[in-house]
């Protein structure tokens, strides 16, 4: 899923996002993959937690685990607010947990939400996870994001990862192409390693 640390995601004409395979620590890696993608891209910034749960599936908040699923995904099946929704993963035996109210999502803030302990998570490792509600339909992630795993065709699910408590997510503002060689410049002086960015037949050093 990763290379070189990370996968940049375009959202549109304006924005973008760095998908990094740990916390951002800081450093100038989110600043380099973009560029290295052939982008220029300023305002970089974490995602505020609860944003990144609303894509990823979860988050770190304080000690606990947020985990959120955003209602208007599914307006003909949520909007009513009646449906009940749960977490499920491996270790709850997947559809069983509906069976048990423990795992249901709560409304907060207009999502639906779960928490946890974090510590309480962290003997588990790596996992998958979904949710679903009471009647059995699952509820995918949201299209083209990378913090996820198709296990069969067709059968997409989210993933913790503990290494990812939400700072792995780093938005930045996508540069006009007509601003690209200025911001490259710029770009450069930030980067502690050197790397060639390719760009229409031609290699700058940065």
């Amino acid at each position: 899923m990763y290379k070189g640390g990370g996968e940049v995601w375009r959202r549109d004409d304006r924005y973008g996002i760095v998908f990094l395979e740990e916390d951002w620590d800081g450093s100038t890696l989110p600043m380099n993959l973009v560029a290295e993608a052939g982008l220029a891209g300023s305002d970089f910034e974490p995602f505020d937690p609860r944003e990144r749960a609303k894509l990823g599936g979860y988050s770190k908040i304080g000690e606990k685990a947020l985990f959120l699923l955003e209602p208007e995904r599914f307006p003909s099946l949520l909007r009513t607010g009646k449906t009940e929704v749960f977490l499920a993963s491996e270790w709850n035996d997947w559809e069983k947990a509906r069976d048990e109210d423990c795992w249901k999502l709560q409304p907060e803030k207009g999502d639906l939400c779960l928490w946890m302990n974090w510590e309480d998570l962290l003997h588990l490792g790596v996992f998958e996870f979904k949710f679903i509600t009471r009647e059995g339909r699952w509820l995918d992630p949201p299209d083209s994001f990378p913090g996820v795993k198709e296990k069969i065709p067709g059968a997409v699910n989210f993933v913790f990862d503990p290494a990812r408590t939400g700072r792995d997510l780093v938005g930045f503002r996508v540069m006009p192409a007509d601003l690209y060689d200025t911001e490259v410049t710029v770009l450069g002086k930030a980067i502690a390693d050197e790397r060639k960015l390719h760009r229409d037949g031609q290699v700058y050093n940065i």
